[in-house]
């Protein structure tokens, strides 16, 4: 949007940065340096790493049956259980984890959880996972399937409906043609 005003009119943009700098002007904050928590920032390097690699890792060398696997995991939780203590009990004034107990985080996750995020997800993301893993498609088919019918399919009120018939109907049908299921 801020390339299409800065494209289409300029003299506009130019107005709005102008507007914003006199507005602004007077209100620069003092900046001051802050020292880095080093150690909770090598804490969490550590168990984030280790947990990395031991996901990465753990298929190739038969996950628990190694002995790296193994160390990787017990570095990952050592670590993840000593970063919870150190940023619980030396956090900083800046980054209090009680913070994020409050009303407006709590109500701003729930917004976001019925939010349609939650069906860009289902669209983008479930709906070739399940063509794929259950309907037996390639990656590339059930890329082309999803393209257009994602959105349809995965609208709550269309949803329910779906999950109701396919004991019913063959699930390709749902996949293939959305006005083909349910039709009883």
């Amino acid at each position: 949007m801020a390339v299409d005003l800065l494209h289409q009119h300029p003299g506009r943009a130019l107005l709005a940065v102008y507007a914003t700098w006199i507005i602004y002007r007077d209100r620069e904050s003092p900046t001051r340096k802050l020292p880095i928590d080093a150690v909770g920032l090598a804490l969490l390097v550590v168990w984030i790493a280790a947990l990395q690699i031991m996901l990465d890792k753990g298929k190739e060398l038969d996950w628990f049956a190694s002995t790296q696997i193994v160390t990787l995991a017990i570095v990952a939780v050592v670590g993840f259980v000593f970063f919870l203590i150190w940023e619980l009990t030396e956090a900083p004034s800046g980054r209090r984890p009680a913070a994020l107990r409050g009303p407006q985080l709590r109500d701003g996750r729930r917004s976001r959880c019925r939010s349609p995020t939650a069906l860009f997800f289902g669209s983008i993301v479930l709906l070739p996972l399940w063509l794929q893993t259950q309907m037996g498609y390639t990656a590339t088919d059930a890329g082309y399937r999803a393209r257009r019918r994602s959105a349809f399919l995965a609208h709550p009120a269309v949803a329910g409906r779906r999950a109701r018939c396919v004991a019913d109907v063959d699930p390709r049908c749902i996949a293939i043609d959305r006005r083909s299921c349910c039709s009883r």
